[in-house]
């Protein structure tokens, strides 16, 4: 049998592999993870068994490489937001976090999935980590610009990941059921949602406004 070519791709100019992960995307979030199966994303998608295997040994696979792309698009964030500023005002903070709401916000799916999965006793974790710690050290190299004291590295990783990744993410996955619950308005809720993360961003060790 003739291997697939790694380039395929339809008329539309989308490749075989991107068709393969919208389609999982597609099906993760209307069926679930472990609901969803390799026949029905490679249906949806368009391709045959062969191009997909060719691409993802496994349904994990798909999976790992939807985390990987979306923490690559946060990575970028914090380069854009950052690499031209010697202070992080108000106006700039807002802007990166609206930024990254707005994109885990489009990924909501994939971080439930992300997390259920981490969440799971006896899985390996570690590649998670693997996956955030690039970011981690991106941010901490914009910190020391910033003058601010990064010499205890580890305890500026769990700084980020406590006071920033947790909150993030629990906003994504349930803050609008905690919104509905105390019947806060979504723009309320946005607005005070901002301010606390003003406030931790200080905890973090990120310089006032000037």
């Amino acid at each position: 049998m003739a291997r697939p070519k790694k380039d395929d791709s339809g008329n539309d100019g989308i490749s075989a592999k991107d068709k393969i992960l919208d389609a999982a995307e597609s099906m993760f979030a209307t069926k679930g993870y472990d609901a969803a199966t390799i026949g029905e994303i490679g249906k949806l998608a368009g391709v045959n068994s062969a191009l997909l295997y060719y691409y993802f040994a496994n349904k994990e696979a798909i999976l790992r490489q939807m985390m990987e792309s979306a923490i690559a698009e946060v990575n970028r964030m914090v380069n854009d937001r950052f690499n031209e500023i010697t202070l992080i005002d108000s106006v700039t903070f807002e802007g990166f976090v609206t930024d990254i709401l707005d994109f885990l916000q489009r990924k909501r799916q994939i971080i439930i999935i992300m997390m259920a999965e981490i969440s799971r006793v006896g899985r390996e974790n570690a590649y998670i980590f693997e996956l955030m710690s690039p970011v981690y050290e991106n941010v901490i190299a914009k910190f020391k610009g910033f003058n601010i004291d990064t010499s205890n590295l580890n305890y500026m990783r769990l700084k980020l990941f406590l006071l920033f990744t947790s909150p993030l993410l629990m906003g994504i996955m349930i803050g609008d059921e905690w919104r509905k619950f105390y019947n806060i308005s979504g723009k309320e809720y946005q607005d005070l949602y901002m301010l606390a993360m003003k406030e931790l961003s200080k905890l973090v060790g990120l310089p006032k406004d000037k």
